[in-house]
Protein backbone atom coordinates (compact mmCIF):
# COMPACT_ATOMS: atom_id res chain seq x y z
CA UNK A 1 0.00 0.00 0.00
CA UNK A 2 1.41 3.39 -1.06
CA UNK A 3 1.97 6.19 1.46
CA UNK A 4 -1.24 8.03 2.30
CA UNK A 5 -1.45 11.68 1.22
CA UNK A 6 -4.07 14.18 0.15
CA UNK A 7 -3.93 12.57 -3.30
CA UNK A 8 -5.70 9.61 -1.67
CA UNK A 9 -8.66 11.81 -0.68
CA UNK A 10 -11.95 12.14 -2.57
CA UNK A 11 -14.61 14.66 -1.57
CA UNK A 12 -18.20 14.23 -2.75
CA UNK A 13 -20.07 17.54 -2.42
CA UNK A 14 -23.74 18.18 -3.06
CA UNK A 15 -26.97 19.48 -1.62
CA UNK A 16 -28.77 17.05 0.69
CA UNK A 17 -31.30 14.85 -1.17
CA UNK A 18 -29.22 15.05 -4.36
CA UNK A 19 -28.38 11.33 -4.59
CA UNK A 20 -25.11 11.56 -2.69
CA UNK A 21 -25.73 8.44 -0.58
CA UNK A 22 -26.46 6.43 -3.74
CA UNK A 23 -23.26 7.70 -5.37
CA UNK A 24 -21.30 7.05 -2.17
CA UNK A 25 -22.63 3.50 -1.91
CA UNK A 26 -21.60 2.75 -5.49
CA UNK A 27 -18.10 4.18 -5.15
CA UNK A 28 -17.62 2.66 -1.69
CA UNK A 29 -18.20 -0.77 -3.22
CA UNK A 30 -15.06 -0.31 -5.35
CA UNK A 31 -12.16 -2.44 -4.20
CA UNK A 32 -9.89 0.62 -3.88
CA UNK A 33 -12.29 3.17 -2.30
CA UNK A 34 -13.30 3.22 1.36
CA UNK A 35 -16.08 5.40 2.78
CA UNK A 36 -18.45 5.57 5.71
CA UNK A 37 -21.60 7.54 6.55
CA UNK A 38 -20.81 11.29 6.73
CA UNK A 39 -17.65 12.29 8.65
CA UNK A 40 -18.39 16.07 8.99
CA UNK A 41 -14.87 16.40 10.44
CA UNK A 42 -13.72 19.29 8.21
CA UNK A 43 -16.45 21.72 9.26
CA UNK A 44 -15.22 22.55 12.78
CA UNK A 45 -11.57 23.35 12.00
CA UNK A 46 -12.37 25.34 8.87
CA UNK A 47 -15.22 27.32 10.42
CA UNK A 48 -12.75 28.42 13.08
CA UNK A 49 -11.33 30.75 10.42
CA UNK A 50 -14.70 32.47 9.99
CA UNK A 51 -16.23 35.35 11.91
CA UNK A 52 -19.79 34.05 11.83
CA UNK A 53 -21.96 31.10 10.85
CA UNK A 54 -21.52 29.13 14.07
CA UNK A 55 -22.12 29.44 17.79
CA UNK A 56 -20.13 28.45 20.86
CA UNK A 57 -20.09 28.97 24.62
CA UNK A 58 -17.03 31.16 24.25
CA UNK A 59 -16.98 34.41 22.23
CA UNK A 60 -16.45 33.50 18.59
CA UNK A 61 -15.59 37.14 17.81
CA UNK A 62 -12.79 37.22 20.37
CA UNK A 63 -11.67 33.76 19.27
CA UNK A 64 -11.30 34.93 15.67
CA UNK A 65 -9.49 38.11 16.70
CA UNK A 66 -7.09 36.13 18.87
CA UNK A 67 -6.45 33.60 16.11
CA UNK A 68 -5.82 36.38 13.59
CA UNK A 69 -3.32 37.95 15.98
CA UNK A 70 -1.60 34.60 16.55
CA UNK A 71 -1.32 33.80 12.84
CA UNK A 72 -0.19 37.34 11.96
CA UNK A 73 2.79 36.75 14.24
CA UNK A 74 3.48 33.29 12.85
CA UNK A 75 6.25 33.17 10.21
CA UNK A 76 3.99 31.24 7.81
CA UNK A 77 0.82 33.21 8.53
CA UNK A 78 -2.54 31.61 7.70
CA UNK A 79 -0.80 28.90 5.68
CA UNK A 80 0.47 27.44 8.95
CA UNK A 81 -3.10 26.87 10.14
CA UNK A 82 -4.23 25.19 6.93
CA UNK A 83 -1.11 23.00 6.93
CA UNK A 84 -1.86 21.96 10.53
CA UNK A 85 -5.50 21.18 9.69
CA UNK A 86 -4.28 19.17 6.70
CA UNK A 87 -1.89 17.10 8.82
CA UNK A 88 -4.45 16.50 11.57
CA UNK A 89 -7.20 15.32 9.26
CA UNK A 90 -4.92 13.27 7.04
CA UNK A 91 -4.00 11.41 10.21
CA UNK A 92 -7.70 10.85 10.98
CA UNK A 93 -8.57 9.71 7.47
CA UNK A 94 -5.54 7.42 7.28
CA UNK A 95 -6.42 5.74 10.58
CA UNK A 96 -9.75 4.57 9.18
CA UNK A 97 -8.35 3.73 5.78
CA UNK A 98 -5.71 1.42 7.23
CA UNK A 99 -8.40 -0.82 8.70
CA UNK A 100 -9.98 -1.25 5.26
CA UNK A 101 -6.93 -2.24 3.22
CA UNK A 102 -8.05 0.18 0.46
CA UNK A 103 -6.15 3.05 -1.16
CA UNK A 104 -8.61 5.97 -1.27
CA UNK A 105 -10.85 7.57 1.32
CA UNK A 106 -14.13 9.14 0.18
CA UNK A 107 -15.60 11.81 2.45
CA UNK A 108 -19.23 12.57 1.59
CA UNK A 109 -20.63 15.37 3.72
CA UNK A 110 -23.26 17.51 1.93
CA UNK A 111 -22.75 20.58 4.14
CA UNK A 112 -19.21 20.86 2.82
CA UNK A 113 -20.79 23.12 0.20
CA UNK A 114 -20.33 25.82 2.88
CA UNK A 115 -16.53 25.40 2.95
CA UNK A 116 -15.49 24.58 -0.62
CA UNK A 117 -12.82 27.38 -0.84
CA UNK A 118 -11.27 26.46 2.52
CA UNK A 119 -11.49 22.75 1.76
CA UNK A 120 -9.62 23.25 -1.51
CA UNK A 121 -7.00 25.41 0.22
CA UNK A 122 -6.46 22.62 2.75
CA UNK A 123 -6.37 19.79 0.20
CA UNK A 124 -5.43 21.24 -3.21
CA UNK A 125 -4.32 17.82 -4.50
CA UNK A 126 -7.46 15.94 -3.51
CA UNK A 127 -10.17 14.94 -6.00
CA UNK A 128 -13.56 16.65 -5.86
CA UNK A 129 -16.84 15.27 -7.23
CA UNK A 130 -19.61 17.86 -7.45
CA UNK A 131 -22.93 16.05 -7.59
CA UNK A 132 -25.85 18.02 -8.99
CA UNK A 133 -29.57 17.35 -9.07
CA UNK A 134 -32.51 19.32 -10.41
CA UNK A 135 -33.13 21.81 -7.55
CA UNK A 136 -36.92 21.41 -7.78
CA UNK A 137 -36.49 17.67 -7.25
CA UNK A 138 -34.36 18.44 -4.19
CA UNK A 139 -37.03 20.76 -2.83
CA UNK A 140 -39.73 18.12 -3.32
CA UNK A 141 -37.55 15.47 -1.70
CA UNK A 142 -36.97 17.70 1.34
CA UNK A 143 -40.71 18.27 1.60
CA UNK A 144 -41.47 14.57 1.20
CA UNK A 145 -38.75 13.33 3.55
CA UNK A 146 -38.20 15.96 6.23
CA UNK A 147 -41.07 18.45 6.21
CA UNK A 148 -44.19 16.55 5.13
CA UNK A 149 -47.04 18.82 6.24
CA UNK A 150 -45.15 20.38 9.15
CA UNK A 151 -44.48 23.44 6.97
CA UNK A 152 -42.57 25.36 9.65
CA UNK A 153 -39.73 22.85 9.42
CA UNK A 154 -38.58 24.47 6.19
CA UNK A 155 -36.68 26.96 8.37
CA UNK A 156 -34.13 24.19 9.07
CA UNK A 157 -33.27 23.95 5.36
CA UNK A 158 -32.57 27.59 4.55
CA UNK A 159 -28.93 26.88 3.81
CA UNK A 160 -29.62 23.72 1.80
CA UNK A 161 -32.20 25.44 -0.41
CA UNK A 162 -31.19 29.10 -0.51
CA UNK A 163 -27.40 29.10 -0.21
CA UNK A 164 -26.22 25.75 -1.50
CA UNK A 165 -27.09 26.22 -5.21
CA UNK A 166 -25.02 29.39 -5.63
CA UNK A 167 -22.17 28.07 -3.45
CA UNK A 168 -21.99 24.86 -5.47
CA UNK A 169 -22.10 26.82 -8.74
CA UNK A 170 -19.17 28.90 -7.50
CA UNK A 171 -17.37 25.72 -6.45
CA UNK A 172 -17.74 24.41 -10.01
CA UNK A 173 -15.75 27.43 -11.21
CA UNK A 174 -13.16 27.39 -8.43
CA UNK A 175 -12.47 23.65 -8.61
CA UNK A 176 -12.74 23.01 -12.32
CA UNK A 177 -9.16 21.73 -12.64
CA UNK A 178 -9.53 19.28 -9.73
CA UNK A 179 -13.18 18.36 -10.00
CA UNK A 180 -15.70 16.34 -11.92
CA UNK A 181 -19.33 17.36 -12.24
CA UNK A 182 -21.82 14.50 -12.02
CA UNK A 183 -25.56 14.91 -12.59
CA UNK A 184 -27.86 12.65 -10.62
CA UNK A 185 -30.27 12.33 -13.54
CA UNK A 186 -27.49 11.13 -15.84
CA UNK A 187 -26.33 8.67 -13.19
CA UNK A 188 -29.80 7.12 -13.10
CA UNK A 189 -30.14 7.10 -16.89
CA UNK A 190 -26.67 5.78 -17.81
CA UNK A 191 -25.02 4.44 -14.63
CA UNK A 192 -22.30 2.46 -16.46
CA UNK A 193 -21.21 5.45 -18.54
CA UNK A 194 -21.27 7.89 -15.62
CA UNK A 195 -19.50 5.63 -13.11
CA UNK A 196 -16.84 4.76 -15.68
CA UNK A 197 -16.32 8.51 -16.17
CA UNK A 198 -15.95 8.92 -12.40
CA UNK A 199 -13.48 6.04 -12.18
CA UNK A 200 -11.39 7.50 -14.99
CA UNK A 201 -11.32 10.83 -13.16
CA UNK A 202 -10.20 9.10 -9.95
CA UNK A 203 -7.61 6.98 -11.78
CA UNK A 204 -9.08 3.71 -10.51
CA UNK A 205 -10.07 0.75 -12.71
CA UNK A 206 -13.70 0.70 -13.77
CA UNK A 207 -15.64 -2.26 -12.44
CA UNK A 208 -19.23 -2.47 -13.72
CA UNK A 209 -20.09 -4.70 -10.77
CA UNK A 210 -19.99 -1.80 -8.31
CA UNK A 211 -23.10 -0.28 -9.90
CA UNK A 212 -25.11 -3.08 -8.27
CA UNK A 213 -24.04 -1.78 -4.86
CA UNK A 214 -26.83 -3.63 -3.08
CA UNK A 215 -25.31 -7.01 -3.97
CA UNK A 216 -22.45 -6.41 -1.55
CA UNK A 217 -22.82 -6.58 2.21
CA UNK A 218 -22.66 -3.15 3.80
CA UNK A 219 -23.67 -1.78 7.18
CA UNK A 220 -26.49 0.73 7.48
CA UNK A 221 -25.22 4.25 8.03
CA UNK A 222 -26.35 6.76 10.62
CA UNK A 223 -26.42 9.65 8.14
CA UNK A 224 -27.61 10.00 4.57
CA UNK A 225 -30.58 8.37 2.85
CA UNK A 226 -31.71 5.59 5.17
CA UNK A 227 -34.81 4.41 3.31
CA UNK A 228 -34.91 4.02 -0.47
CA UNK A 229 -31.18 3.39 -0.76
CA UNK A 230 -31.57 0.11 1.15
CA UNK A 231 -34.66 -1.00 -0.74
CA UNK A 232 -32.92 -1.05 -4.12
CA UNK A 233 -29.58 -2.47 -5.20
CA UNK A 234 -28.68 -0.22 -8.15
CA UNK A 235 -29.66 3.13 -9.72
CA UNK A 236 -33.24 3.09 -11.01
CA UNK A 237 -34.04 5.37 -13.95
CA UNK A 238 -37.69 5.83 -12.93
CA UNK A 239 -36.56 7.62 -9.76
CA UNK A 240 -35.43 10.59 -11.85
CA UNK A 241 -38.97 11.88 -12.42
CA UNK A 242 -40.52 10.66 -9.18
CA UNK A 243 -40.29 14.15 -7.68
CA UNK A 244 -43.06 15.32 -10.02
CA UNK A 245 -45.60 13.22 -8.12
CA UNK A 246 -45.24 15.66 -5.22
CA UNK A 247 -46.49 18.49 -7.42
CA UNK A 248 -50.01 17.08 -7.11
CA UNK A 249 -50.03 18.75 -3.69
CA UNK A 250 -50.97 22.40 -4.48
CA UNK A 251 -48.85 23.72 -1.61
CA UNK A 252 -45.75 21.92 -2.87
CA UNK A 253 -46.52 23.03 -6.44
CA UNK A 254 -46.70 26.67 -5.37
CA UNK A 255 -43.52 26.29 -3.33
CA UNK A 256 -41.73 24.75 -6.32
CA UNK A 257 -42.91 27.60 -8.53
CA UNK A 258 -41.68 30.17 -6.00
CA UNK A 259 -38.37 28.33 -5.69
CA UNK A 260 -37.91 28.28 -9.45
CA UNK A 261 -38.31 32.05 -9.58
CA UNK A 262 -35.89 32.45 -6.67
CA UNK A 263 -33.20 30.44 -8.48
CA UNK A 264 -33.68 32.20 -11.81
CA UNK A 265 -32.45 31.39 -15.28
CA UNK A 266 -28.77 32.21 -14.83
CA UNK A 267 -28.12 30.17 -11.68
CA UNK A 268 -30.04 27.21 -13.07
CA UNK A 269 -28.05 27.40 -16.31
CA UNK A 270 -24.79 27.48 -14.32
CA UNK A 271 -25.94 24.30 -12.60
CA UNK A 272 -26.78 22.67 -15.93
CA UNK A 273 -30.57 22.92 -15.76
CA UNK A 274 -33.10 24.74 -17.94
CA UNK A 275 -35.47 27.24 -16.38
CA UNK A 276 -37.75 26.92 -19.41
CA UNK A 277 -38.04 23.13 -19.20
CA UNK A 278 -38.70 23.20 -15.46
CA UNK A 279 -41.32 25.91 -15.95
CA UNK A 280 -43.04 23.75 -18.56
CA UNK A 281 -43.21 20.85 -16.12
CA UNK A 282 -44.79 23.09 -13.50
CA UNK A 283 -47.29 24.60 -15.95
CA UNK A 284 -48.54 21.13 -16.93
CA UNK A 285 -49.42 20.41 -13.30
CA UNK A 286 -50.61 23.85 -12.27
CA UNK A 287 -53.52 23.72 -9.78
CA UNK A 288 -56.87 24.88 -11.10
CA UNK A 289 -57.46 27.19 -8.16
CA UNK A 290 -55.22 29.79 -6.57
CA UNK A 291 -53.01 28.45 -3.78
CA UNK A 292 -52.43 30.33 -0.52
CA UNK A 293 -49.29 29.08 1.18
CA UNK A 294 -49.25 28.38 4.94
CA UNK A 295 -47.75 31.30 6.93
CA UNK A 296 -44.41 29.53 7.52
CA UNK A 297 -43.87 29.04 3.77
CA UNK A 298 -44.98 32.58 3.00
CA UNK A 299 -42.39 33.86 5.44
CA UNK A 300 -39.71 31.56 4.01
CA UNK A 301 -40.11 32.74 0.42
CA UNK A 302 -40.65 36.38 1.41
CA UNK A 303 -37.22 36.40 3.06
CA UNK A 304 -35.51 34.26 0.40
CA UNK A 305 -34.33 37.16 -1.77
CA UNK A 306 -31.92 38.36 0.90
CA UNK A 307 -29.81 35.31 0.05
CA UNK A 308 -29.28 36.71 -3.46
CA UNK A 309 -28.04 40.07 -2.15
CA UNK A 310 -24.25 39.93 -1.85
CA UNK A 311 -24.24 43.01 0.39
CA UNK A 312 -26.09 40.92 3.00
CA UNK A 313 -23.54 38.10 2.94
CA UNK A 314 -22.37 38.72 6.54
CA UNK A 315 -25.97 38.52 7.78
CA UNK A 316 -26.66 35.16 6.17
CA UNK A 317 -24.58 33.23 8.66
CA UNK A 318 -26.54 34.79 11.51
CA UNK A 319 -29.83 33.94 9.81
CA UNK A 320 -28.63 30.38 9.34
CA UNK A 321 -28.17 30.08 13.11
CA UNK A 322 -31.78 30.98 13.86
CA UNK A 323 -33.04 27.41 13.51
CA UNK A 324 -30.32 26.11 15.84
CA UNK A 325 -31.03 28.79 18.44
CA UNK A 326 -34.77 28.20 18.14
CA UNK A 327 -34.22 24.51 18.88
CA UNK A 328 -32.19 25.41 21.97
CA UNK A 329 -34.79 27.80 23.39
CA UNK A 330 -37.68 25.45 22.59
CA UNK A 331 -35.90 22.53 24.26
CA UNK A 332 -35.09 24.62 27.35
CA UNK A 333 -38.69 25.74 27.62
CA UNK A 334 -39.97 22.18 27.23
CA UNK A 335 -37.64 20.80 29.94
CA UNK A 336 -38.38 23.65 32.37
CA UNK A 337 -42.11 23.11 31.87
CA UNK A 338 -41.70 19.39 32.61
CA UNK A 339 -39.86 20.33 35.81
CA UNK A 340 -42.71 22.74 36.65
CA UNK A 341 -40.54 25.88 36.46
CA UNK A 342 -43.37 27.72 34.71
CA UNK A 343 -42.15 31.33 34.70
CA UNK A 344 -38.69 30.37 33.43
CA UNK A 345 -40.20 28.08 30.82
CA UNK A 346 -42.38 30.90 29.51
CA UNK A 347 -39.34 33.18 29.06
CA UNK A 348 -37.55 30.69 26.80
CA UNK A 349 -40.70 29.65 24.94
CA UNK A 350 -41.57 33.27 24.16
CA UNK A 351 -38.09 33.81 22.72
CA UNK A 352 -38.54 30.68 20.60
CA UNK A 353 -41.91 32.01 19.44
CA UNK A 354 -40.33 35.28 18.31
CA UNK A 355 -37.71 33.38 16.31
CA UNK A 356 -40.19 31.04 14.60
CA UNK A 357 -43.81 32.14 15.07
CA UNK A 358 -45.30 29.34 12.97
CA UNK A 359 -44.35 26.29 15.04
CA UNK A 360 -47.46 24.73 16.60
CA UNK A 361 -45.54 22.97 19.38
CA UNK A 362 -44.32 26.32 20.74
CA UNK A 363 -47.88 27.63 20.82
CA UNK A 364 -49.06 24.47 22.64
CA UNK A 365 -46.28 24.63 25.22
CA UNK A 366 -47.00 28.28 25.99
CA UNK A 367 -50.69 27.43 26.23
CA UNK A 368 -49.95 24.62 28.65
CA UNK A 369 -47.72 26.87 30.79
CA UNK A 370 -50.42 29.55 30.96
CA UNK A 371 -53.03 26.95 31.93
CA UNK A 372 -50.90 25.87 34.86
CA UNK A 373 -50.77 29.40 36.28
CA UNK A 374 -54.46 29.98 35.75
CA UNK A 375 -54.33 32.35 32.77
CA UNK A 376 -57.04 30.46 30.91
CA UNK A 377 -58.11 32.97 28.28
CA UNK A 378 -54.54 33.66 27.16
CA UNK A 379 -53.84 29.90 27.08
CA UNK A 380 -56.85 29.30 24.86
CA UNK A 381 -55.55 31.90 22.39
CA UNK A 382 -52.26 30.03 21.98
CA UNK A 383 -53.97 26.67 21.53
CA UNK A 384 -56.29 28.16 18.91
CA UNK A 385 -53.29 29.59 17.07
CA UNK A 386 -51.62 26.15 17.03
CA UNK A 387 -54.74 24.66 15.46
CA UNK A 388 -55.02 27.50 12.91
CA UNK A 389 -51.48 26.82 11.70
CA UNK A 390 -52.85 23.62 10.19
CA UNK A 391 -49.82 21.45 10.91
CA UNK A 392 -49.60 18.19 12.76
CA UNK A 393 -48.78 18.46 16.45
CA UNK A 394 -46.53 15.77 17.87
CA UNK A 395 -48.49 13.00 19.59
CA UNK A 396 -46.63 13.48 22.88
CA UNK A 397 -47.50 17.18 22.86
CA UNK A 398 -51.13 16.40 22.06
CA UNK A 399 -51.38 14.09 25.07
CA UNK A 400 -49.72 16.66 27.32
CA UNK A 401 -52.13 19.32 26.06
CA UNK A 402 -55.16 17.10 26.66
CA UNK A 403 -54.09 16.44 30.26
CA UNK A 404 -53.53 20.15 30.93
CA UNK A 405 -56.89 21.08 29.39
CA UNK A 406 -58.74 18.35 31.29
CA UNK A 407 -57.25 19.56 34.58
CA UNK A 408 -58.23 23.14 33.73
CA UNK A 409 -61.77 22.03 32.87
CA UNK A 410 -62.13 20.19 36.19
CA UNK A 411 -61.30 23.44 37.98
CA UNK A 412 -63.48 25.50 35.61
CA UNK A 413 -66.31 23.18 34.50
CA UNK A 414 -68.30 25.98 32.88
CA UNK A 415 -65.46 27.21 30.65
CA UNK A 416 -66.93 26.55 27.19
CA UNK A 417 -63.75 27.37 25.21
CA UNK A 418 -61.74 24.71 27.06
CA UNK A 419 -64.43 22.10 26.41
CA UNK A 420 -64.46 23.02 22.71
CA UNK A 421 -60.67 22.72 22.48
CA UNK A 422 -60.72 19.30 24.11
CA UNK A 423 -63.26 18.16 21.55
CA UNK A 424 -61.01 19.32 18.69
CA UNK A 425 -57.66 17.93 19.80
Amino acid sequence: MTAFSQKNLIFLISQPRAGSTLTQRILGTHREIYTLSEPWIMLHPLYAMRRDGYQAEYSIQNSKRAMDNFLNLHPEGEDAYFQAVRQMNLHLYEGLLQTSGKRYFLDKTPRYYYIVPELYRTFPEAKYILLLRNPLAILCSIFNTFIQDNWWRIQYYQGDLLRAPSLIAKGMLDLQNNSLVLQYENLLLNPEIEIERVCNFLNVPFDAGIISYGDSEAEKWQFGDRSMIYQENKPMNQNGDRWQENLQNPIIWQSANNYLEFLGKDLLANLGYSYTKLKEILEKQKPKTQVILPPALQDFFASANMFLDKSLQPVQGVVGLTAQLFDSYLSLGRVLLQENHIEQALKYLEIALQMAPFVPETQCLIGEALLRIGKLDRAITYYQKAIQLGAKIHQNQLESSRIALQQALQLNPNHQAIAELLAII
